[in-house]
């Protein structure tokens, strides 16, 4: 998937002064000029950002896969190895990815 088929922004932030305060949080004690003008200016586009609607759909199924896993795991049906987290992160993607081509029409069935 490119970064363009993200499904766009979930909780960008509006207020202008919430967007100075978060950006003046992430400079606060950095000296340099330059650097506090780079580290704000990157702070201010990442609070207009928010996170992408894939990763609201991929928390919104790790929360399911995880709960899975971790039932499944407690009742001796599975057991946990090294790098099962990064299994139900990856599948979470796989999901969201799921949802947005559903959302946008492309379902593939089969």
């Amino acid at each position: 998937m490119s970064k363009a088929e993200t499904g766009g922004t979930a909780y960008p932030m509006q207020d202008p002064q919430a967007i100075h305060a978060y950006a003046a949080a992430r400079i606060e004690g950095i000296t340099d000029p330059a650097e506090r003008d780079r580290l704000y200016t990157l702070a201010r586009a990442e609070a207009v950002t928010g996170m992408t609607l894939r990763d609201r759909f991929a928390v919104d199924a790790m929360r399911i896969h995880l709960a899975e896993h971790l039932h499944a795991a407690a009742s001796k049906e599975l057991d946990l190895e090294p790098g099962w987290r990064d299994f139900v992160a990856d599948n979470a993607y796989l999901m969201a990815d799921a949802m947005l081509r559903a959302r946008s029409g492309e379902v593939q069935h089969g």
